[in-house]
């Protein structure tokens, strides 16, 4: 039936019926109570363009450029809640009032709430929007952009939260990894789901609190045990880490807590157990002594991997804020 056939192009991303595209390409619009209903609506519609991409790839693009400009509506709404002027008062046209441009908003928004740290992704988004709708020629990113997607969503959670909770997200953020500065660099083992892996590293790369209740993105770089002499020539390493993590509790020696999805207990702890001791060395020196022109490309991926692993984390809490108005908790808007 017309209009009603698969786009075989999703194929190549592994899509092998509808209910599995919906699933793995359909980003829902997770958002919290304060996110304006002009804002939620618009994206209804965007969920719309990207459920129907599967019959037609290029609609996925549409869904970005959509989202793109409720960005930039979002922007503006936010500034008006805030008490930002919109309106440049020193300039007019034949037309009447003339209104700040995006920049310019995004900049007022940024210096007003600075804690939310917006100014890369908002800048990101207008840029994204300018190419958009001013492009020499058709492209199509599809599937591919995926992550922009729901960092436009996480930005949009973000933007309209009281800037109060972030001031609390950074405190702790920074008083964790201080904590954490005491075990890494030395040798490290996790023990997570009956499995013990010799560590480099381990980070709390982002967090959520709301209500008493924290969430912690806990990001671990492994150490490869099984390093070979031609391993000198192509470097390898061990792809990195990700636990959403609960019930945090620091020791002189240790960070422990549970995973959020499984319950399952974890624990970092340092080791002296000399087999351990010896593949952290081993592996510290291999790292030291690598090739920059074969290193510098697996620190851009291991940074690719934090800012993915980041992305996901605030998309499955970020939503969750709940708010509490004249003694009355409000509903979270799911759509």
């Amino acid at each position: 039936m017309e209009f009603h056939e698969p786009d075989s192009r999703w194929a190549g991303f592994g899509c092998s019926s509808y209910e599995h595209y919906l699933d793995r390409y359909l980003i829902r619009g997770k958002f919290h109570n304060k996110v304006p209903n002009a804002v939620t609506d618009a994206y209804i519609t965007i969920e719309y363009l990207m459920a129907h991409a599967y019959y037609f790839y290029p609609m996925y693009d549409e869904a970005l450029s959509k989202l793109l400009r409720t960005m930039e509506m979002a922007v503006k709404l936010r500034c008006k809640e805030i008490g930002i002027d919109i309106v440049n008062r020193k300039k007019t046209s034949d037309k009447g009032i003339v209104n700040h441009d995006f920049k310019t908003l995004i900049d007022k928004l940024v210096e007003a709430e600075p804690t939310k740290k917006l100014e890369s992704a908002l800048h990101w988004s207008r840029r994204i929007r300018n190419f958009s709708m001013h492009p020499d020629a058709n492209s199509y990113a599809g599937g591919t952009i995926i992550r922009a997607i729901i960092s436009c969503v996480n930005t949009l959670n973000i933007l309209f939260a009281p800037k109060k909770h972030f001031e609390t997200f950074t405190d702790t953020l920074e008083d964790y990894n201080m904590r954490l500065q005491k075990l890494n660099g030395n040798p490290l083992v996790l023990e997570f789901n009956k499995n013990r892996i010799i560590i480099q590293n381990a980070e709390i790369s982002d967090i959520f609190i709301n209500g008493g209740e924290e969430k912690n993105c806990v990001f671990i770089q492994p150490v490869l045990d099984d390093l070979k002499k031609e391993d000198n020539e192509d470097f390898r390493f061990a792809s990195p880490l990700t636990i959403y993590a609960k019930n945090l509790v620091f020791s002189e020696s240790t960070l422990s807590g549970f995973d959020c999805l499984s319950s399952c207990e974890f624990r970092i702890a340092l080791t002296d157990h000399p087999k351990n001791v010896k593949v952290f060395n081993e592996y510290k020196s291999y790292v030291e002594n690598a090739n920059n022109e074969r290193f510098n490309p697996i620190i851009s991926f291991i940074n690719s991997e934090r800012a993915s692993a980041i992305a996901n984390f605030r998309y499955n809490y970020y939503h969750q804020f709940i708010f509490v108005e004249e003694n009355n908790p409000t509903e979270i808007q799911n759509h």
